[in-house]
C-alpha cells in the first residue's frame, strides 16, 4: 500500500472509512491488514472496493477479536494462579520447582546459581522441607510436557495433581516464575540487590544458591535428621534462627534444666572454611560443652554432615579476622 499515490490512497481511506467506520487517522493502517488479510493484490485495482473491503474486514475483525479474547483469557489464568508463597501448599512449591528445571532446564539452573541438577535437587528439596529425590521425581513428571533433552516419564501419562499445577501455571514467563521459585524460601532479587560500583562482579545469580546452602537448606537438614542423632536424641528443638542469640536452635528435655545450642552451617563441597559471627564466638565461648557446630558437607553431591561440640577446644583452628568497613551516608536539616 505505501507505493499506492496520494489520491490512490485517499480513496483506499475513504473506502475504508465507509467499509468499516474506522477514524480517518487509523483507517488506511488498518485497511492495510485488511486488504493482506482478504488476499487482495495491490496492483490489482477491485471493481467494487467496498466490498472487496468488508471481506477483509471480516477476516480482520475477527482476528482482532480472537486476539482480545486471548489476552483476556491470559489476564484470568493470571488472577487465578497463586503468585502469593504463603498461600501456596508446601507440596505444591516442590512441583512447582520441579517444573521449573524441567521448561528452563540449565538456563534456570544458572539463573539460580547451581553447577548441577543434583545441586539443586539436595539445596532446594532441603529448603523446601521436603527430599531431593522429590524434586527430581517432579522434574521427570513434567520432561515429556516440556523438556526437549529428556523423555522423563514419558511411558505413562502425567499424574493428575502434577497436571493440574501445570495447566495454572505454564504461561508463567522466565523472570515471573523464577521470582516466584525464589520466593519460595523469603528470597526478593529487588530487595537484595544494590548499586554495585563500576567494575563489581556482579554475583546476584549465584547469590541465591550460596544463601540457601549457608543457611535455609542446611538448617533443614538439620531438623529433618535431629531425631536420629544420639547427641539430641529425646530433646525438644526450638528454631531460634530470627531471634539473634548466637545460635540457630536450642535444645531441651523436661528432665533437664540446662538447654543445647546448635549453630548450623553449610557448606558446597566436602571441605572449606566457615567463620563465626562476634555474637557466635562468644556463646559457644560461655556455653562450652553445650554449644554444638553442626556443619552439613557436600550439597554439590550427597550431603552429610559432622558435629563438634565445644568448637573453640576442638581440633578446628579458629583465626580472628577483622575487616573494616566505611559507611557513607549523607544527611541534611529541616
Amino acid at each position: 500500500m505505501s507505493c499506492l499515490g496520494s489520491s490512490a490512497r485517499k480513496l483506499w481511506q475513504r473506502c475504508a472509512q465507509e467499509a468499516i467506520g474506522l477514524p480517518n487517522s487509523n483507517s488506511f493502517r488498518f485497511f492495510e491488514r485488511v486488504t493482506l488479510l482478504a488476499g487482495v493484490a495491490i496492483s490489482a485495482c477491485p471493481v467494487n472496493p467496498i466490498s472487496c473491503l468488508k471481506v477483509g474486514a471480516c477476516f480482520c475483525i475477527r482476528s482482532e477479536r480472537e486476539a482480545r479474547e486471548h489476552a483476556q483469557l491470559a489476564r484470568r489464568d493470571a488472577e487465578d494462579m497463586v503468585l502469593n508463597p504463603q498461600r501456596i501448599a508446601p507440596r505444591e512449591k516442590l512441583i512447582l520447582s520441579g517444573l521449573y528445571l524441567s521448561e528452563y532446564d540449565t538456563a534456570g539452573l544458572k539463573k539460580l546459581g547451581f553447577e548441577s541438577f543434583g545441586e539443586a535437587f539436595n539445596v532446594i528439596g532441603y529448603a523446601l522441607g521436603g527430599k531431593p529425590a522429590s524434586i527430581k521425581n517432579y522434574r521427570d513428571e513434567f520432561d515429556p510436557l516440556v523438556s526437549h533433552r529428556r523423555k522423563g516419564w514419558h511411558k505413562r501419562p502425567t499424574r493428575a495433581y502434577c497436571l493440574k499445577v501445570f495447566e495454572e501455571y505454564k504461561r508463567l514467563d522466565f523472570a515471573t516464575f523464577t521470582g516466584l521459585v525464589e520466593s519460595f524460601v523469603g528470597y526478593d532479587e529487588n530487595i537484595l540487590s544494590e548499586v554495585k560500583a563500576e567494575g563489581e562482579k556482579d554475583e546476584s545469580e549465584s547469590f541465591f544458591a550460596k544463601r540457601l546452602i549457608t543457611g535455609l537448606a542446611a538448617e533443614r537438614y538439620f531438623e529433618s535428621i535431629q531425631p536420629c542423632l544420639a547427641q539430641f536424641k529425646g530433646y525438644a528443638v526450638e528454631n531460634t534462627t530470627r531471634l539473634g542469640c548466637g545460635y540457630d536452635f536450642r535444645l531441651r528435655t523436661a528432665a533437664r534444666r540446662d538447654f543445647l545450642a546448635v549453630e548450623v552451617k553449610g557448606l558446597k563441597e566436602r571441605m572449606g572454611s566457615l567463620s563465626l559471627t562476634p555474637k557466635e564466638y562468644g556463646v559457644a565461648t560461655k556455653l562450652a560443652n553445650r554449644f554444638f557446630l553442626f556443619v552439613v558437607k557436600n550439597f554439590r553431591e550427597e550431603p552429610f554432615h559432622e558435629i563438634f561440640q565445644n568448637p573453640l577446644s576442638s581440633r578446628l583452628s579458629f583465626t580472628k579476622k577483622e575487616r573494616v568497613m566505611v559507611h557513607v551516608s549523607w544527611s541534611a536539616s529541616v
